[in-house]
């Protein structure tokens, strides 16, 4: 996250100032930049997790919140650490976030779920 430099909205969790009556175009672009940036930050966060933990995230306001959610349950566990930092690089390296779909998000996390569901050799709702 850092490499796409959204990093920022994540550990500051800055407010965006609403922009003035004229704004200049470099305010314009500044406003943009910083409204992306901080939904690239939390769209990054819940595409990395599972689905059971997608659908407690979801709900949460700010990629900040995700983060410090996610840093509480999950934080001395590394399965699940070496999971999520392998998702975020994978990401990161395929699509560009912000043309992600929601409907991607979900398949792509049931999908994984399943993946590790096989591995582990437990049942897999839904296969075939």
């Amino acid at each position: 996250m850092e490499g796409a430099d959204i990093w920022e909205a994540v550990e500051d969790d800055y407010e965006v100032a609403d922009l003035p009556t004229n704004p200049t175009i470099n305010k314009i672009r500044y406003y943009k930049e910083r409204v992306t940036g901080k939904a690239k930050a939390k769209l990054c966060l819940c595409l990395a997790v599972s689905p059971t933990i997608f659908t407690r995230i979801m709900r949460l306001k700010s990629a900040k919140d995700i983060w410090d959610y996610l840093k509480e349950e999950y934080e001395g566990d590394e399965k699940i650490r070496e999971r999520f930092e392998a998702t975020i690089a994978s990401l990161e390296n395929t699509k560009e976030v912000s043309d992600i779909k929601l409907v991607e998000v979900l398949s792509a996390l049931q999908a994984q779920e399943q993946r590790s569901m096989m591995r582990r050799n437990a049942p897999v709702e839904g296969a075939l």
